[in-house]
């Protein structure tokens, strides 16, 4: 029996994936009326050309055009790039994601209470894209980039993938959990 990939969120192909997206959502020349469409574009119903140019671009939803995994892969990645959109800086000051700050530690650095974390970790595929883009609306109301390859990994994995689902939401609890314990040993060395 081989071991569980646990490092999901890291694949090369899905980091590489989210960088670029990122990238190009942040750079100068990106339209900002396309920003702005994909800010508002409802994944259910996605009618933003530009959600389908990044797709032709960086390639994320593949070739295959049929079918209800096909109709749901298109959403759950509108869901994403709705996500990053809303946390891209207007003012060109970088993107929304940094690779080397996790989803967990970002979210208990700018107070996203626990009660929270466990709605966005217990959510139902169903219901997850909504609670991910509260979560990523939180932070970019703070102006916190994170790494939205975790967060891309539940949105995609979650009720289509257990087996990969399961170990992202294991990560954003221990980044979160450390985060808190490493502030209260700070708090503690301080008194």
């Amino acid at each position: 029996m081989t071991e569980p990939d646990t490092r999901v969120a890291e694949r090369p192909d899905l980091r590489q994936q989210v960088g670029t997206l990122a990238q190009i959502l942040a750079a100068e020349h990106f339209p900002r009326g396309d920003l702005a469409a994909l800010r508002r574009m409802d994944p259910d119903r996605i009618d933003a050309p530009a959600f389908w140019r990044l797709a032709a671009q960086v390639g994320f939803l593949g070739d295959r055009a049929d079918g209800p995994w096909a109709r749901d892969r298109e959403t759950r990645w509108a869901c994403v790039i709705k996500g990053l959109a809303l946390c891209t800086p207007t003012a060109g000051r970088g993107t929304g994601h940094d690779p080397h700050m996790p989803l967990g530690r970002a979210l208990f650095l700018d107070g996203y209470s626990e009660q929270r974390l466990s709605r966005l970790l217990a959510a139902p595929a169903d219901r997850l894209p909504d609670t991910a883009l509260r979560a990523a609306r939180f932070l970019a109301a703070k102006g916190r980039a994170f790494n939205w390859t975790e967060l891309t990994a539940l949105i995609l994995f979650e009720g289509a993938s257990a087996d990969r689902a399961e170990p992202v939401r294991r990560a954003i609890a221990r980044a979160y959990y450390g985060a808190e314990a490493k502030a209260a040993a700070d708090s503690s060395e301080q008194s």
